[in-house]
């Protein structure tokens, strides 16, 4: 017997009735992510789920939902659904007409909680169809406008199919997958002298071969083996269970002993698997205590075993099933794994080809921080590969970003919420006004104010008193405000109006009007925020409640954004109707530098090395001018003709100016051309910033290109697009990029080729 359950406390939670009765009139606006209660799946009276903490309900019924129908469906469907916090996944896969179900965490240390359970299928697909068809009529019983919305409706579809699927689950039998055994010795030894970490995979139920899209860790949860031998072949431990948890562990387990190394410390304690007799490594005299044996072991060759088993495993898996290379749970083992063998080669300052042979990779995509290429070596070659495309986020496209694994785009009035692994579509929110929060989006809409998070689930709805508001339309940074010191976020209204808005609720802890003027731009840096507006003045105000601690008269009429560096608040301005440079001391607000600029248009200022740099368009032509903190024009840099004004940055000690027909240019210090790519492909709408990442500048055209900072050299040339609104580069130097349509598409690294110089 079977039986899903879900609380009742959600329903008697004020705060969560009062959100559903505030969208029942806009029922498309209905979010299911906020709503927590305890979940239980019990099987012939034992909950399986006990003691997990509170889950999203809506939304794990839902997946829940989704998933049970694909196995009603298909004889090799499976899939996992996540329960609350903590990485705990509840995995599901199908075995004739019955279903396995299993409670896997994925948090340290990585285990089965729950043991692999066989229930009847169409018993586990009429479980969830009631537990759906209850939420549902709770959903009504508080407002019928919910049942109008579109989550309201999909499930109600999906429960309708899980009853009817239940019906036939089980006459569609799978056809007996081949026995998967797999690896009883490491598949790339390391060939030095030290220990071996192996594994063995025995796959009855050949669940490796069986894998398709859905059922990604179920796939990989066959038992087996995991031992670690030393030099001369005799075993010195072994555990039995998942591969695939007890590498995720060892794996961890290396950057623990990586840590202890650089630090220096006397000893390191882990084990094979949680819970197993200890493993010991006495860091000064090199020796490992394994379940009483006692032998010779360096600490780095202790952790490169335990990294290599982890590449090992990817690679047999891709080996065996070629399809498993798109499975994101292998992908991240192998990526951890890769990353931290790459810290590991700068620990001991080793070759960094030294396991080029290393198994096939699965999903590569290269850690974070660390350049591509390490010191000695020279960059020569990139490869991306389409990880997915066709992610609608709408027209007008402003921004993009990467936070939380998700790609946040936001248009003239709709911010977009996109997996930045899958490329789904998680949220659309729509609103007159649309910035970056403290930690996501800030969205006015008239009356009403919304706090969204990176991931797209909203944090707050306020309404604010009134009718219409004016919109937002930036932000200015983030502060600590109040008699209590909270976090807030400096935001700029329509009508040069700044506020200073909660990030945990959106309420405003002080406003401040500049009198007399349109526009106003602002910045924060600690406890100050400056305010330059288009009436002539420009504001320093006291963090905690918004006081004026002085005001300026600069002598022009500010606009544009604010630049804070070198001691200076700097912006552009208007004087006689002729653009200008003013900076005024930051402390003190004593005027610095108003000087007159020959130039039809600029773009902000960045402060550098002592000097304003300001990307130009004088004459018809694109140039960048540096003007010293003494008002003194330091260099004029002369870029292209007719290439619009171009956009300057600073990244790793060097200047970049790229200009909206793709070609950069890599400036010195004093303005001297270092190298310059040439223009390529069609002119985009507007020139964007490059972005430098782990060694390896990307810049913007259409198609972009993938440069070495340091020369100039075209590393690869991504496919074109249709136009480029926005790109935003991801930590292991995957590409997101938005085309003019508001289509986005996403490219990750593939392969590198580095040679050793000399």
């Amino acid at each position: 017997m079977v039986r899903i359950l879900t609380g009742d406390s959600w329903k008697l939670n004020p705060d969560y009735l009062q959100s559903l009765k505030l969208v029942a009139g806009r029922a498309p606006r209905f979010s299911t992510a906020s709503i927590l209660d305890a979940l239980g799946i019990e099987v012939d009276g034992v909950n399986i789920t006990q003691g997990q903490s509170e889950a999203a309900i809506f939304q794990v019924v839902d997946e829940l939902a989704a998933i049970v129908l694909r196995m009603c469906r298909d004889p090799s469907g499976g899939g996992q659904v996540s329960l609350g916090e903590g990485a705990t996944e509840l995995v599901l896969g199908r075995r004739g007409a019955r279903a396995s179900l299993c409670l896997v965490s994925l948090a340290r240390p990585a285990r089965v909680l729950a043991g692999e359970l066989e229930v009847d299928l169409s018993a586990l697909a009429q479980a969830t169809a009631s537990c759906a068809q209850g939420l549902l009529s709770d959903l009504a019983g508080i407002n019928d406008a919910l049942a109008k919305a579109s989550f309201s409706r999909r499930l109600a579809q999906r429960t309708e199919l899980l009853r009817r699927a239940a019906q036939l689950s089980g006459r569609k039998r799978a056809r007996k997958p081949d026995r998967t055994q797999l690896a009883p010795e490491p598949v790339a030894p390391s060939g030095r002298e030290g220990p071996g970490l192996g594994f063995a995979l025995f796959d009855e139920e050949g669940r490796v071969d069986a894998y398709r899209k859905g059922g990604e860790l179920y796939s990989l949860l066959g038992p087996g083996e995991v031992f670690l031998r030393d030099a001369r072949g005799g075993t010195l431990a072994a555990v039995k269970g998942a591969p695939f948890l007890l590498l995720t562990d060892l794996a961890r387990a290396a950057a623990d002993l990586l840590q202890a190394h650089e630090k220096k410390a006397q000893a390191w304690e882990g084990a094979l698997a949680p819970g197993k007799p200890k493993l010991r490594l006495d860091l000064a005299d090199e020796l490992l205590v394994a379940e009483g044996h006692c032998v010779p072991c360096r600490p780095l060759e202790l952790a490169r075993a335990f990294l290599q088993a982890a590449l090992d495993f990817g690679g047999a898996i891709v080996a065996r099933n070629p399809g498993q290379s798109k499975n994101p749970y292998l992908s991240s083992l192998v990526e951890t794994a890769r990353e931290r063998l790459d810290h590991l080669r700068e620990v001991e300052g080793g070759d960094v080809f030294a396991d080029s042979a290393a198994a096939p990779r699965a999903g590569s995509v290269h850690g974070s921080g660390a350049p591509l290429a390490s010191a000695g070596n020279t960059l020569k070659r990139l490869r991306y590969r389409v990880a997915w495309s066709g992610a609608d986020t709408g027209p007008k496209t402003r921004a993009a970003r990467i936070e939380d694994g998700t790609l946040v785009v936001l248009g003239g009035r709709r911010a977009s919420f996109v997996d930045a692994l899958s490329g789904e579509v998680l949220a659309r929110r729509t609103g007159d006004g649309l910035v970056w929060g403290d930690d996501g989006v800030l969205i006015s809409d008239r009356a009403r104010l919304l706090g969204v998070g990176w991931r797209g689930a909203p944090v707050f709805l306020r309404d604010l008193p009134g009718h219409d508001h004016p919109p937002l339309t930036a932000s200015g940074g983030v502060i600590q405000a109040g008699e209590v010191r909270q976090r807030a976020t400096v935001c700029v209204l329509e009508g040069s109006v700044l506020a200073a808005l909660l990030s945990a609720s959106g309420r405003a802890l002080w406003h401040f009007h500049a009198p007399q003027a349109v526009r106003i731009a602002a910045a924060a840096l600690k406890d100050r925020i400056w305010a330059a507006a288009d009436n002539g003045f420009l504001y320093a105000l006291e963090a905690k409640m918004g006081q004026v601690v002085f005001r300026v008269r600069a002598g022009c009429a500010f606009e544009g954004s604010l630049a804070l560096g070198g001691g200076l608040v700097a912006s552009l301005g208007r004087q006689d109707g002729a653009l200008c440079l003013a900076a005024v001391d930051a402390a003190s607000g004593r005027p610095r530098m108003l000087r007159p600029l020959a130039a039809r248009s600029c773009g902000t200022p960045l402060p550098f090395r002592r000097r304003l740099i300001v990307g130009a368009l004088v004459d018809g032509e694109s140039q960048v001018i540096a003007i010293g903190f003494d008002s003194r024009e330091a260099f004029r840099t002369r870029l292209a003709a007719s290439g619009g004004v171009p956009v300057v940055a600073a990244l790793g000690g060097r200047l970049y100016a790229t200009l909206r027909d793709g070609s950069v240019t890599c400036l010195g210090p004093d303005g001297e051309v270092v190298w310059k790519a040439e223009r390529c492909g069609l002119e985009l709408d507007r020139a964007l910033p490059p972005v430098l990442r782990r060694g390896v500048l990307i810049a913007a055209g259409d198609p972009l290109r993938a440069l070495d900072p340091k020369t100039g050299t075209l590393l690869c040339e991504l496919p074109p697009t249709h136009g480029l609104s926005a790109f935003a580069v991801g930590p292991k130097l995957d590409v997101h990029v938005v085309d003019d349509d508001g289509v986005a598409a996403c490219y990750q690294l593939a392969t590198h080729l580095s040679l050793v110089s000399g």
